[in-house]
Order: C-alpha cells, then structure tokens, then sequence
C-alpha cells in the first residue's frame, strides 16, 4: 500500500499533476469515441426496416377468387339521400289498465284446491281452471235460512188454502152468470182474486226452493277459470283460505298488446311527428328485430324533475317479445328531412369494444376496414354520421366473415 505522505507530496509537484490531468483527458476521450460509436451503431440498427408497412395496409384483406365465392361476398354503394329526421329516447313496456282482468269470487267460500296454473308468472288459456271455490254459509245465515224454510212451509199451506177459496168464489160466479143470476163483473173479480192467488202460491214456492238449493250446495265445489288468455299476474288466497264475496282472487293481464310510454323532453314534443308510428327496439343489442308500434290517445302524464311528458303507442306482442316494466329504445320521427350517406345496416360490424367499422372494396378481391359513425337505423338501412363518402363500394354481404377472417375466427 502506498504511503498517503508519498501521495500528497507527489500531488504538491507542479509537473506530477500537470501529467496526471493529460493521462486522465486522454482515457476519457477514447471512452467516449467507443460510447458514441456503439450507439450510433444500435441506432443505425433499429432504424434498418427491410419490408416497412404503412399503417393503412394493416386492415386490408385480399382474397382469392375461390375464397370471395365461398364466404359469398356482395358489396353495395353507398347512396346519399335526403330522409326524415329521427331521434331515439328511451321508453318502457307497460300494460293497458284494461287487459289486467280482476276476478272476484261470486260468493262467500273456502279455497279448496289450487290448479297447476294457479301461480304467479304462468300463462293461462280462456276457460283453464285456477281454483276450486266452495261456499260456505255462517251458523247465523244458515239458521236464518232454516227458520225462513220452517215460516216459508206455513205461508205456502196459507196460499193454497186461499186459491182453494178463490176457485170456488170464481166457480159460484160463473154458475150464476150461466143461470142469468150474476154479472160479468163478478166472474171477473173471481178471476183476478184467483190468479192473484195463484201467484203469490207460485212465489212463495219459488222462494222454498231458492233456501232450500242454498242449505243443499253448501260443500258443492265451484270451479274458477281464467276468463281470458294471459299471465298470472297476482294471487290473492292460498289453499283452506276463506275469502268473503267479492274478494279480489287473482289478475290475468292480456299481454298480446303492449303500450310503450316513451318519456320525450318538452323541448322535442314540436318538432316531433306525434301521428306517425315509433320503431322499438331491444334497447341492449342494436341487431335485435325492430317493432312497429303505433300512436294511441292515453290519459296525459309527465315529470316535473325530468321535464318529460310522456307519449304513447301499442304494439303488437302477441310473440311475447317484451315483458311490462322492459326498458326498449323508441325511434321516433321528427318534422325536416336531412342528407345522409346510406349503407345497409348488414354491412355494420361491431367489435369487442362497440366500435362499428364496414369493410370498403379498395380493389379488385381486396377490402379494407374503416371506421364508421351511425346517426340512426331506419329499416334496413343506416344513416353514417361519418364514413365511406358517396359512391364508395360496401360490403354488404359477408362482413362478418370478413372481420372474422382479419380476427383470426374464422373456421
């Protein structure tokens, strides 16, 4: 080891350090050519692309002529053309208050036994039995009944005993009349006193059978039906329950029709076509099928928080596409007309992030994926927003095979 006082005593000679400083400046020189080669070299390097591709190259798909007819490849031109305005809102799916039928029961009774669409949610057919009903009397009515049976025998042995009397009233009368000794008059009275008679007999045995039917069906089981088709929707009783004449049993809505209630800012009720018919839509998937629904007048309704009013249509469900209470989405047509670019609705692909894109022919058997914008969807048509211009070759047919191919999904 060498002696610091060596050290410092050589670092204290002028000439030593001068010759130290040149011996380190020239190390650092070299160090610094051979850094700067080396990255000059890595950079070089990095820089050399042999086959460089343009980032508008990446998306193009060139097939062969075997390969377009086998994925059935059809392309169409994208038109420009003036269509009405729309806009899309929110709505939901609600049931008219006039197809929810309420069913009582036409008498004081227990539930005996429920049938197998006695349940909330099932469908039922016109004429299905729900429940079995049986009546039953209470201790009072039943002896108020049996005491009416006990005064009605009496009254009745009464009335015969006056028909009896008023037969031959009405027989004396007209011997008398045929004898030259009475008056038409007389016969008459006689008669009328006699059907009166006759009459309040009829009644009174009318009344007889009425109590004594009600003491003998006591226990008879009635059957309940659905009155029409539909869905369970509520159920009031459950088995060995009593329920009091008209108790409310169980509601069956009739959902071959539906009501929209689309909730439309106060600000669009003017321009909006309140007369034309709204396309409805499965408000979660755009390429589900689309509804037809038309307008119907319906008590007016709004929200003050939201400054919404609500407007209505009816469509018809009789597939049951929706359920009450679905969110759906409403296209509903507004007043002007607009130029727009049109390409079929087919040719819009979705990715995995909701993008949409459409395949453009660039060339002969090669087609290159865009980005696209949709403003709206009438029919089977789309209206871009931004996109391919006027006269550009879609893809109209195949799409999805396409971008299945481009993906690597395809078989």
């Amino acid at each position: 080891m060498i002696n610091k006082q060596i050290i410092f005593s050589a670092l204290k000679n002028p000439k030593f350090s001068f010759a130290l400083i040149a011996v380190l400046g020239i190390c650092w020189n070299q160090y610094s050519d051979a850094g700067s080669a080396d990255v000059s070299s890595e950079k070089s390097g990095n820089a050399t692309i042999s086959t460089p591709v343009k980032e508008a190259s990446l998306n193009n798909i060139t097939l062969s002529e075997t390969a377009e007819k086998r994925l059935g490849i059809s392309t169409a031109r994208v038109e420009r053309r003036s269509i009405s305005k729309t806009r899309i809102y929110s709505g939901e799916v609600i049931i008219p208050s006039d197809k929810a039928l309420m069913i009582q029961a036409p008498f004081t009774g227990t539930v005996t036994s429920i049938g197998k669409f006695g349940r909330p949610g099932a469908t039922v057919r016109k004429g299905q039995a729900i429940l079995e009903l049986t009546p039953m009397l209470a201790p009072e009515t039943k002896t108020n009944l049996e005491i009416s049976l006990t005064d009605m025998k009496g009254q009745i042995s009464n009335a015969e005993t006056q028909v009896n009397i008023t037969r031959i009233a009405l027989n004396r009368a007209q011997k008398l009349l045929e004898d030259k000794a009475g008056s038409l008059r007389n016969v008459q009275e006689a008669q009328a006193a006699h059907d009166q008679a006759n009459d309040t007999l009829s009644a009174l045995k009318q009344r007889q059978q009425l109590i004594i039917r009600s003491l003998a069906n006591q226990g008879t089981k009635t059957i309940i039906a659905a009155p029409e088709n539909g869905i369970v929707t509520a159920l009031n009783f459950q088995t060995g329950q009593v329920v009091s004449a008209g108790a409310i049993l169980f509601v069956v809505s009739n959902q071959s029709k539906a009501w929209i209630r689309t909730a439309v800012p106060v600000g669009d009720i003017d321009q909006m076509l309140s007369h034309d018919s709204a396309v409805v839509q499965n408000f979660s998937n755009q390429k589900s099928p689309q509804f037809v629904a038309l307008p119907i007048t319906a008590p007016p309704s709004s929200v003050l928080n939201t400054l919404t009013v609500d407007v209505y249509h009816e469509l018809n469900n009789a597939s049951s596409a929706f359920t009450p209470g679905q969110r759906v989405s409403v296209e509903l047509k507004m007043k002007g007309q607009a130029m727009f670019d049109i390409i079929p609705w087919s040719s819009v692909i979705f990715d995995i992030y909701g993008n949409t894109w459409v395949y453009e022919k660039t060339a002969a058997k090669t087609y290159n994926r865009k980005r696209v914008m949709l403003n709206h969807v009438i029919g089977a048509d789309a209206a871009l927003e931004q996109g391919p211009q006027q006269g550009k070759d879609i893809v109209d047919q195949g799409a999805q095979e396409l971008f299945a191919l481009e993906t690597g999904y395809s078989k």
